[in-house]
C-alpha cells in the first residue's frame, strides 16, 4: 500500500523577475488562491501535511519547483483556461524530474477538458468540478488500491488507458468546509486594488458558489456552477473574526459572483456585524437583478461602502444576446438608487462581443460615462470553453479556437496582450483603440480625476496606484 502523507498544491508560476507574465503591471490586485486554500484545509482535516506554492507571488524556476516535488507524495495543481499553458509547462518539468509522483489537476479549464492533460501524459487524475471532497477520495483510493471508476468527478489515466469522469464534484454544504488554510500562504505578499480599498490590511473572502444568472459568456454555465450555494451568516462572521484577529483585517472584499443573491442571509450578516461592533469596512459584487434597497441600507449601516455591478454593455441588443435579462433603464435606476444610499458603485463592462459593432461599443463607452460611476473596469471579451458564447464563435475565422494551447492571457483583458477574438464588424486594432478610448474617456473625466486625487491625498497607496494608472492612460 502506497502511503501519502505530504501533498504540494500549486498555483502555476505567473511572474518572472517580479513582473506578471500577462503584461498587466502595477495596479492589478494580487489575491490569495482561496480555492487551493480550501482544498488544503480539507486535506489537513484528513491528517495530511500540506504546502501551497503560489506562483502568483512566489518566483521560482520551473526546474526548481519540479525538483522540490521529490519531498512530497502527491502534487495537485490548478489551471484556468487563460493560464493553463503555464500549468502544462510546469507539469512537463515535474514529469521530467519526478516521473513517479501522482499528479492531480483541477480548475475551471480542466472541468471543460478533463482528458486534455491526461492525453498529454501530464497528469494522472483530472478533477471535474470542486475538489475539496474529491482529492481526499483520490488519495484514499491510491493508498488502498481501490477502483478509481467509483469516484465521482474524476477522469484518470491507468496502465496507458484514459477513463472519462462520471459526473462532477460539488460541495453541497459549504458550512461543513474548514476555513481556507491561509496560514499556508504568504499573506503579506497579497494586495487588493488600492483604487477600490479604503483601509488596510484589506483581505478577501468567498461566501457562496455558483450563480443563477447564466450569462452566455460566463463559466457559471458549467453544470456544477449552476447550483447556487451559500455559507450561512454566522459562519461568515466566524471567518471575519479570524481575519480580524489573526491577520489584522480592517476591510473585507467579498468576491462572490452575487453577494446579494440571498437577501435574508445578507441582512442577517449585516445585523451580526453591526451588533458585534467590530471595526470593519467592506464591499461586494452583485447583479443588477439582485438590487434591494432594504438589504443595501442594512449592509451600509454595518460598514459596506460599495457595490460592483456586472453591467457589461450600454446597448440593449448586446445585453439581450449576453442573456443578461436586464434593461438599460433598469441599470440606470439601480445605479442611481445605490448611489442615493451613499454607496460607491463600480461597473464592469465587456467589449468585442460576437456580432458587436463599433457603434454598439461606443454606446457602452458613452453609457459608462452617463452613469457617473465611482469606478469602472473595461475588459475585452474572450470566449471561454463550456459557454454558449464559445459555441457561438468556435467556427469563426477571427477566433483562435484553442488559444490556451499557445497563449497566456490575463484574467483582466488588457490591450498589451494578443487578441484571441474580435467580432467581424470590428478589426483587431480598431477594437484595441476602442478599449483605450474607453479607459481615457472614463478615467480622464474631470470628476474622476478630482475624486481620485481627493482619495489620494487621504491615502498614499491610493495616490501611488492612481499615478500608475494615469501613467498607463497617458502612455496608451
Amino acid at each position: 500500500m502506497k502511503k501519502i502523507s505530504r501533498v504540494l498544491l500549486i498555483n502555476p508560476p505567473q511572474i518572472s523577475a517580479g513582473k506578471f507574465l500577462d503584461g498587466y503591471q502595477g495596479t492589478r490586485p494580487v489575491l490569495p488562491p482561496l480555492g487551493l486554500a480550501y482544498i488544503a484545509a480539507c486535506l489537513e482535516e484528513h491528517g495530511l501535511e500540506v504546502d501551497i506554492f503560489d506562483g502568483m507571488v512566489e518566483s521560482s524556476p520551473e526546474k526548481e519547483i519540479a525538483l522540490n516535488t521529490r519531498r512530497y507524495d502527491l502534487v495537485g495543481i490548478t489551471a484556468t483556461t487563460f493560464q493553463v499553458l503555464l500549468a502544462y509547462r510546469l507539469l512537463q518539468e515535474i514529469r521530467s524530474q519526478n516521473p513517479e509522483i501522482p499528479v492531480v489537476i483541477g480548475g475551471p479549464h480542466v472541468s471543460c477538458f478533463p482528458l486534455e492533460p491526461l492525453e498529454k501524459g501530464l497528469a494522472d487524475f483530472s478533477v471535474v468540478g470542486e475538489g475539496e471532497e474529491i482529492l481526499p477520495e483520490i488519495i484514499n483510493a491510491i493508498e488502498t488500491r481501490k477502483d478509481f471508476s467509483a469516484l465521482t468527478g474524476v477522469a484518470y489515466r491507468s496502465e496507458g488507458r484514459i477513463y472519462p469522469a462520471q459526473g462532477s464534484g460539488m460541495v453541497k454544504d459549504l458550512d461543513r468546509l474548514a476555513f481556507p488554510a491561509r496560514h499556508l500562504l504568504p499573506m503579506k505578499k497579497y494586495r487588493t486594488s488600492a483604487v477600490r480599498t479604503r483601509r488596510y490590511p484589506a483581505l478577501s473572502m468567498i461566501t457562496s458558489r455558483g450563480c443563477s444568472m447564466q450569462c452566455s459568456f460566463c463559466f457559471n454555465q458549467l453544470p456544477y456552477r449552476k447550483n447556487l450555494r451559500f455559507t450561512c451568516a454566522e459562519r461568515i462572521m466566524e471567518e471575519i473574526i479570524e481575519l480580524v484577529t489573526r491577520y489584522g483585517a480592517k476591510e473585507i472584499h467579498f468576491w462572490d459572483d452575487n453577494f446579494l443573491a440571498n437577501r435574508p442571509r445578507a441582512q442577517r450578516l449585516a445585523e451580526i456585524i453591526k451588533a458585534s461592533r467590530i471595526d470593519l469596512s467592506f464591499d461586494c459584487e452583485a447583479t443588477i437583478n439582485s438590487f434591494d434597497p432594504q438589504t443595501l441600507e442594512k449592509l451600509k449601516a454595518a460598514g459596506c461602502y460599495g457595490v460592483s455591478y456586472g453591467i457589461e454593455s450600454g446597448n440593449q441588443r448586446i445585453l439581450d444576446l449576453m442573456g443578461k435579462k436586464i434593461s438599460l433603464e433598469q441599470i440606470r435606476k439601480v445605479v442611481r438608487e445605490t448611489q442615493k444610499l451613499g454607496l460607491d458603485v463600480r461597473g464592469y463592462f465587456l467589449f468585442g462581443y460576437p456580432t458587436e459593432t463599433k457603434a454598439e461599443i461606443l454606446d457602452t463607452i458613452n453609457f459608462s460615462r452617463e452613469l457617473k460611476l465611482t469606478d469602472a473596469t473595461f475588459s475585452l471579451f474572450v470566449p471561454l470553453p463550456g459557454t454558449d458564447a464559445y459555441a457561438l464563435v468556435k467556427d469563426e475565422p477571427e477566433f483562435r479556437k484553442e488559444y490556451w494551447k499557445e497563449l497566456v492571457l490575463s484574467e483582466i483583458s488588457f490591450p498589451r496582450l494578443p487578441l484571441v477574438y474580435h467580432p467581424r464588424a470590428v478589426k483587431e486594432e480598431e477594437l484595441l483603440q476602442l478599449h483605450r478610448m474607453a479607459l481615457r474617456k472614463f478615467f480622464l473625466q474631470p470628476q474622476q480625476v478630482f475624486n481620485k486625487l481627493s482619495r489620494g491625498f487621504k491615502s498614499y497607496p491610493v495616490f501611488k496606484e492612481s499615478l500608475k494608472g494615469l501613467g498607463s492612460l497617458l502612455r496608451g
